[in-house]
């Protein structure tokens, strides 16, 4: 069984990929709660320290509104996000201070980088990810496993989140080969669900363990 470690551990799992597999090209990942881990819940609870508003709806009006949809497709800046969100959350705050508490909800997933090295020779890896900018400025700036994706698709810069067919599209496209050549991971079912509808082979991503044994039984780790 295959186990990523950190460090000095990386020499002793190389020999897991000992050739390309014949089926697949390319790997397209998601990135929350695959690339890195994140919890919504701790700018909720932080932002709920300067308003009247209880944490479940200031959690809902971030993360699961139609502000978060227009956000997250490019379709208004983060100055227009903070304001309205300021509006309609009654925020007692600017947004030099808004802006920390909004982006620093991220934390590595350990082993994933280590399994990028390794899969980084064989695969041409892709992300695609449902994200603002803002968020993923401050990732990009500070987890270095962005550094192993030989190409980026995010929603805010396509104009569409998944499961919209076209940023599915806007990533094979960017992956340069066919849909039936390429394994897509997401930890959200519907999702991948939606992936398949377009002709792609999927894992539900779960952990890292669970990953790397879905990887082998697809022939891409040995």
């Amino acid at each position: 069984m295959f186990y990523a470690a950190s460090g000095g551990a990386l020499g002793a799992v190389k020999g897991c990929v000992e050739m390309k597999s014949p089926d697949y090209d390319a790997i397209l990942f998601d990135l929350g709660r695959v690339l890195v881990n994140f919890d919504h819940h701790v700018a909720a609870k932080r932002t709920a320290e300067y308003t009247d508003m209880d944490e479940a709806k200031i959690f809902e009006t971030y993360f699961d509104s139609d502000l978060t949809d227009l956000f997250e497709r490019g379709k208004i800046t983060a100055a227009e996000f903070f304001e309205r969100l300021k509006s309609l959350l009654r925020l007692d705050l600017d947004y030099d201070k808004f802006l920390p508490i909004w982006n620093d909800i991220f934390f590595k997933n350990n082993g994933m980088d280590e399994l990028l090295t390794i899969l980084k020779p064989h695969y041409r890896l892709v992300l695609i990810s449902n994200i603002n900018k803002p968020h993923f400025d401050y990732i990009k700036e500070r987890f270095p496993i962005l550094d192993h994706l030989d190409k980026i698709v995010v929603s805010y810069k396509v104009g569409a989140r998944k499961p919209d067919p076209l940023i599915y599209e806007t990533a094979l496209k960017a992956a340069g080969t066919e849909a039936s050549r390429t394994v897509y991971t997401d930890d959200r079912a519907d999702l991948i669900e939606a992936s398949s509808s377009i002709g792609m082979k999927n894992i539900q991503f779960i952990n890292r363990e669970q990953f790397n044994n879905d990887l082998k039984n697809l022939g891409i780790l040995s």
